[in-house]
């Protein structure tokens, strides 16, 4: 009777330890699921990471063309601003030698108009 006692508390003891694992096996099955989704989500972040990243050097590439583009027009507007500087610089000065030999002219015809 004693023994028989003894066997159904180590039974239930067992039972109680089984459960207990149990459970605690469901949790580790838990957090192991979890872990995988986590996992998927860094890879998915990592992946997602790598794109941005090459976007940003195209954006960077794009930007650095457009800079030297913009230097390049700079260069272009200084230089055309120097060659109409000097345009304008020799049309006035043709312009003055136009109006001195048109006043020449004039000279002339009122003194041919005179003889």
């Amino acid at each position: 009777n004693q023994a028989e006692s003894l066997s159904d508390k180590l039974t239930d003891e067992n039972k109680d330890k089984l459960e207990k694992l149990e459970d605690q096996e469901k949790k580790i099955s838990a957090v192991c699921s979890d872990n995988q989704h986590l996992s998927e989500q860094v890879e998915k972040q990592e992946n997602l990471l790598k794109h941005m990243d090459k976007e940003l050097q195209e954006l960077h590439a794009t930007h650095k063309q457009a800079v030297d583009d913009l230097n390049l027009l700079t260069d272009t507007k200084l230089s055309l601003e120097k060659k109409i500087d000097e345009f304008s610089e020799k049309l006035g000065e043709a312009l003055t030698s136009i109006k001195k030999k048109d006043e020449s002219i004039m000279e002339l015809q009122s003194k041919a108009r005179d003889l």
